[in-house]
């Protein structure tokens, strides 16, 4: 179950950091164009992501289910205010 999770963590990230490069390389080419607000808080919904799913929440809790849970919960909220404010 373990090495599922952590194939799961590990594919989300690729997945993300590959979306944030596509989205500043179609934003700098002219071809997807938004407001500078907006390219801000979508770079900071994604880098926020990136921090939650690779860093340990506590380290006590480091390797656990709960330290899963919490890691998920916090990227989630961070995308969810993210989305609010765009």
């Amino acid at each position: 179950m373990k090495a599922h999770l952590d194939k799961t963590f590990r594919l989300t990230v690729t997945i993300v950091a590959f979306v944030i490069g596509l989205f500043h390389l179609l934003n700098v080419s002219g071809l997807f164009v938004l407001s500078t607000r907006d390219v801000r808080v979508f770079h900071l919904m994604m880098v926020l992501v990136l921090i939650f799913l690779t860093r340990a929440s506590l380290k006590r809790l480091e390797q656990s289910v709960w330290d899963r849970w919490l890691r998920v919960g916090f990227a989630a909220v961070s995308v969810a205010s993210c989305l609010y404010i765009m």
